[in-house]
């Protein structure tokens, strides 16, 4: 009796062209055998110019092995399997693979320093590899909590208009992280700040009042970022505007003003930012300027000499007064008597 073998033989299975591997992780090589008891196995990232061992001899009858992957980049990666003992017995990976770096994201702006106004836009940008998709936060309060600008975008953008939101810090960040893998991750290297636009508003007056002429009367306003103001009237509706002082310190929030001789039903008070004339607020509604009560005597008003037991014309003037008292005196008003 004699025994008739199959010739040694291997045949590589995987990987066998077209994966793609990422460095740094554990991938299977995978093949079949006749008549050989050990491989051995190597791989090439230059599309088998040259070769490098993976394991120089293994048990062929396994037929698989956990290869780490290496970090070197490639796009022209093969695997070789040989005969451990006869390498004229080999086979070769049927077309190239692809080793991809590891997945990582670097974000670039904003980076720490930056002084970001709220409302606008600013664009964040990134560098990222083997990711697909990444998430985008911001802090406000250096890390501690993350709020999210958007839940899914491009990573292949590498970039994301974003619209500064309405919240005042100088303890910002942004962090970037990978959709399928939030521990592949980047945050700014240093914090930067979100400045919130310049703003007034007038509080009062803001429509409605009535103000006495000659009376002191406060107006008042609060406003963010800006440092002095100019206040003015107008006495047609906004149509003209006349300088009631200039400038304020913004920050104190109030300014007495003592109401000018002028009545009129169309009043209206506008407060502007003394560095951003667009930085304006007007009375929502117009306010009532009007005479006060009084009372002013014409006649006798000095130096009259009056002959008794004449008729004589007390005359006067008077503004929000129904019914008046009249007294005269003759001792330089010690006392009154009535008329």
């Amino acid at each position: 009796l004699f025994t008739i073998s199959a010739p040694p033989s291997v045949t590589v299975t995987a990987p066998n062209g077209g994966e793609s591997f990422i460095a740094g992780t554990t991938r299977l090589i995978t093949w079949t055998s006749t008549s050989i008891s050990n491989v051995k196995i190597e791989y090439s990232t230059n599309n088998g110019n040259s070769w490098s061992i993976i394991v120089a001899s293994t048990s062929a009858s396994s037929g698989s092995y956990s290869w780490l992957v290496p970090g070197t980049p490639s796009t022209q990666s093969l695997v070789r399997i040989s005969d451990a003992s006869n390498p004229a017995v080999s086979d070769i990976s049927n077309s190239t693979f692809s080793i991809l770096p590891p997945p990582s994201i670097t974000v670039l702006s904003p980076n720490g320093g930056e002084n970001l106004l709220a409302g606008t836009q600013f664009l964040i940008t990134w560098n990222s590899i083997t990711v697909t998709n990444v998430k985008i936060e911001y802090s406000i309060n250096a890390g501690s909590s993350w709020i999210t600008i958007i839940g899914s975008t491009s990573a292949l953008a590498e970039s994301y208009l974003w619209t500064v939101p309405n919240n005042a810090t100088t303890l910002g960040l942004v962090r970037i992280s990978d959709v399928s893998n939030a521990s592949i991750n980047d945050v700014s290297n240093a914090t930067f700040t979100i400045t919130l636009p310049p703003n007034i508003t007038l509080q009062s007056p803001n429509g409605g009042e009535t103000w006495q002429i000659g009376t002191s009367q406060n107006i008042t306003w609060t406003s963010v970022n800006v440092s002095t103001v100019k206040l003015e009237y107008s006495t047609d509706n906004g149509t003209t505007w006349s300088l009631i002082t200039d400038p304020v310190t913004a920050s104190t929030g109030t300014y007495a003003w003592t109401i000018p001789n002028t009545t009129t039903i169309y009043a209206r008070v506008r407060i502007t930012d003394n560095s951003n004339p667009s930085v304006n607020d007007v009375s929502d509604a117009a306010f009532t300027i009007k005479q006060g009560s009084f009372i002013r005597v014409s006649s006798p008003n000095g130096g009259e000499i009056l002959n008794v037991a004449t008729i004589y014309d007390i005359i006067w003037q008077s503004s929000g007064v129904t019914n008046v008292r009249i007294r005269y005196s003759t001792n330089n008003g010690s006392s009154w008597k009535n008329i």
